[in-house]
């Protein structure tokens, strides 16, 4: 079974409302693990909101990150799916997502596949962490040992016309 990691700016557009619904029915059906979720741009409620979107989809206890540098302003739908939380009350309750993608990694038996939707400076912020207490190697050797394919959602928003 494939396992997967995703990355997300779960916020005020829908592509990741999409990804994770299909992400979440995929694990109904037992077709892929989902070991953890980073949230790499977010909004005052979005860990919570998350949690609750992941409850009221039937699929509890996915390990939850954020970089919580990166958390501003107002989302439409957070705070109604915050009430359907199981676990994660705030975005104060979510693990460094640096850190989350580390202990994933390190801990996983097969290799993973990481799903990059939103920003990259999380999954950047791990290519370049260095040892610690959770694995004895780099950031850039444990993706290389540990990640089978990272895929990434990218656009050119530098000028005007720019495409994903």
């Amino acid at each position: 079974m494939r396992t997967f990691i995703l990355g997300t700016d779960w916020g005020t557009d829908c592509d990741d409302v999409v990804a994770v619904r299909l992400l979440t029915r995929a694990v109904k059906e037992k077709k892929i693990n989902l070991a953890a979720i980073g949230i790499n741009h977010c909004l005052h409620n979005s860990v919570a909101s998350l949690d609750g979107f992941l409850t009221k989809e039937g699929v509890v206890g996915v390990p939850l990150g954020l970089d919580h540098d990166i958390t501003e302003g107002e989302g439409r739908y957070q705070d109604h799916l915050a009430q359907y939380a199981s676990f994660y009350r705030s975005n104060e309750d979510a693990e460094d997502a640096v850190r989350l993608y580390r202990r994933i990694l390190a801990e996983a038996k097969d290799r993973v596949e990481i799903l990059e939707i939103g920003f990259l400076h999380v999954i950047a912020k791990v290519l370049e962490s260095g040892p610690d207490d959770i694995s004895d190697m780099n950031g850039l050797d444990l993706v290389r040992e540990k990640v089978a394919k990272l895929w990434i959602m990218a656009g050119k928003w530098d000028q005007d016309g720019g495409l994903e």
